[in-house]
């Protein structure tokens, strides 16, 4: 990929994180080079919007706000023109709303979620925020269990040792209509 120079960008973006949410694992870097070793010019906050150059692989081409650099291409979302409802396209994105560097026992988190695709989704849906335990080693386990009462797309909680080695995510339970013969 190259730098841009006076081209135009291809197309505009959402940086929003992927992945399942713990503390930490909503930094969105922008790089100087496509490598994550490479010097980080910006950090950016969920939701922020940036000019898409170019895409290679796991990489894109990104400008904002004067600065140009590379950002994992799992962490964009790029606007799509007009297309149909597809199914395999849908994605939720989670992320701390103004992650603080550490946290301190005690402290108010604020879990957000962005859907993606389910704006033209034809059927209900319902969303639950989960939680599951994690080993010292920051490893997720499989014992996901929902959140009573938090059932939309903001969730605060507060910060306890009972919940430091805890990761969360967004559930979205889609009510897709069963056809005669079992299929949807």
């Amino acid at each position: 990929m190259e730098a841009p120079g006076e081209e135009e960008p291809a197309a505009d973006a959402v940086v929003l994180p992927a992945g399942t949410l713990s503390l930490g694992s909503t930094s969105l870097q922008l790089y100087a080079r496509p490598d994550t070793a490479s010097e980080v010019l910006f950090r950016f906050e969920p939701g922020t919007v940036v000019q898409v150059y170019s895409q290679d692989g796991a990489w894109a081409l990104v400008a904002y706000n004067g600065l140009q650099g590379y950002i994992l291409t799992e962490n964009i979302v790029v606007a799509a023109p007009e297309e149909p409802f597809d199914l395999n396209k849908l994605s939720v994105r989670v992320y701390f709303v103004g992650e603080p560097d550490e946290v301190e026992i005690g402290d108010t988190l604020t879990l957000q979620a962005v859907l993606v695709g389910f704006e033209k989704m034809p059927y209900s849906y319902t969303v639950n925020w989960q939680q599951a335990g994690m080993n010292e080693n920051r490893e997720i386990g499989s014992n996901w269990a929902d959140i009573p009462g938090a059932d939309s797309l903001t969730h605060t909680l507060k910060a306890q040792e009972a919940n430091e080695f805890t990761a969360y995510r967004l559930a979205v339970r889609v009510a897709v209509p069963v056809k005669e013969g079992g299929s949807p």
